[in-house]
């Protein structure tokens, strides 16, 4: 049996605090955490609708073109997709624009298609509290296709 009892209530007061504590951190933290993802996933849902926009645009020029689609000479099309703007700095991204031919003759050996494909990429900021300088490379790339016949 315990003769005397003092310094219990310090000590249960002690660990009360610790557990509050470690409570109101874990909250921060992943609210902190929700809070990088919600803009991650805005910077995401600018990037499709910006890559989305440059092949609507690819789209428009070959709207009358029977034959080898193309995407030079179009105006804008590689410029940046601003993302979002903090503290008055855009967030920008970069825009590269590739095109590539397939076809199979022992399956329809009149048919090919020309495959382009929009890729933008930027530097998200890091999702980690403790390193708010680590930056990480985003890809984003979309692709059309455009069938034309060979036999014309």
């Amino acid at each position: 049996m315990i003769k005397s009892e003092k310094g219990f209530g310090i000590i249960g007061v002690i660990a009360a605090l610790l557990i509050v504590s470690i409570g109101i951190t874990g909250f921060f933290v992943s609210a902190f955490y929700a809070r990088k993802k919600a803009e991650e996933n805005y910077h995401y849902r600018a990037a499709l609708l910006g890559a989305t926009a440059k092949l609507e645009l690819i789209r428009y020029y070959n709207r009358n073109n029977q034959g080898e689609a193309f995407y030079n000479g179009i105006p804008s099309l590689t410029s940046p997709v601003v993302l979002d703007v903090k503290n008055g700095t855009p967030l920008e991204a970069q825009v590269n624009v590739s095109k590539s031919t397939y076809g199979d003759p022992q399956v329809a050996p009149y048919v090919v298609y020309d495959a382009i494909k929009v890729t933008l990429t930027w530097l998200e900021d890091s999702n980690f509290i403790f390193n708010p300088n680590a930056s990480q490379m985003k890809t984003l790339v979309l692709r059309e296709d455009f069938y034309r016949r060979t036999d014309q």
